[in-house]
């Protein structure tokens, strides 16, 4: 499993970056079955709630942001069980289901505001890192689309808000 550090009480609640990749380099087993990986996930989260921040899955690994509940610190038990998951839905095609996982994955504590927006940033752009694609908003398996909805949504209100105390031809000035 992974290299699992405890995560000091001063930091409870804090959120966590995380890369898994296949045991297979070459692979694009998680993009092909990306529904598998899904559902395992969404299966997890009902049992063992977490919030996802980010998330990307590339064909052979995929990064993320959680931030688990006050007093929870057990990411380890939550990967295990995705991992699991994924694995056992492969069974119907035993070439896929061995020796899915690399045998550990990485974890790490954000420790700052400015530190979560520049990983949930990476996790936008690493399918444009690896040249899968030009722009995050056309690999379909990130959080991108999710996010940048709620952007959307967030900066309208923020416009509106502001709005809301201006004379028509300020708020033309405005936007």
């Amino acid at each position: 499993m992974g290299m699992t550090y405890p995560i000091p009480p001063h930091r409870l609640g804090a959120a966590m970056f995380f890369t898994l990749r296949l045991a297979e380099p070459s692979s694009d087993l998680l993009t092909q079955r990306v529904d598998l990986l899904r559902a395992a996930v969404r299966r997890t989260r009902a049992e063992h709630p977490f919030d996802i921040d980010a998330w990307v899955t590339l064909p052979d690994h995929l990064h993320c942001v959680w931030k688990l509940p006050p007093g929870d610190t057990d990411h380890g038990q939550r990967w295990a069980k995705i991992m699991a998951r994924f694995v056992k839905s492969l069974k119907q095609d035993p070439r896929q289901a061995k020796a899915v996982w690399h045998p550990q994955y990485w974890d790490h504590p954000i420790v700052c505001p400015h530190e979560h927006q520049h990983l949930v940033r990476y996790c936008w752009m690493n399918p444009v890192k690896h040249r899968l694609v030009k722009h995050p908003g056309q690999w379909l398996f990130s959080s991108w689309h999710r996010d940048r909805v709620e952007q959307i949504a967030d900066d309208c209100a923020v416009k509106a808000d502001a709005g809301m105390n201006m004379m028509p031809s300020e708020q033309a000035i405005a936007h």
